[in-house]
């Protein structure tokens, strides 16, 4: 049994091959380090207004890059995320 989070596991991938791509979508790529920089960035941003533990961050985008930051950004604040559906009013 895993004794750490997926955002932990994926920093530490991340350490571990900074340059290898970690994503694909709709043609762009982006590299393990180019994705945890912008996942630290929403974490930063979800902490300085009170993210933390047991606290629920919806993300309501489309599959992207972007998305995929915002996931690990939210489970690096400490908080959870809750996908939003777009197309869903």
């Amino acid at each position: 049994m895993l004794d750490r989070c997926l955002h932990e596991l994926f920093e530490e991938q991340a350490a571990r091959t900074p340059a290898a791509i970690a994503a694909r979508c709709d043609g762009v790529a982006v590299t393990y380090s180019e994705l945890n920089a912008r996942a630290n960035r929403v974490a930063r941003r979800l902490r300085a207004i009170g993210v933390g533990p047991e606290k629920l961050v919806g993300i309501c985008l489309d599959r992207s890059i972007d998305m995929l930051a915002s996931l690990l950004g939210a489970l690096n604040a400490g908080g959870q995320y809750v996908p939003l559906d777009p197309g869903d009013p």
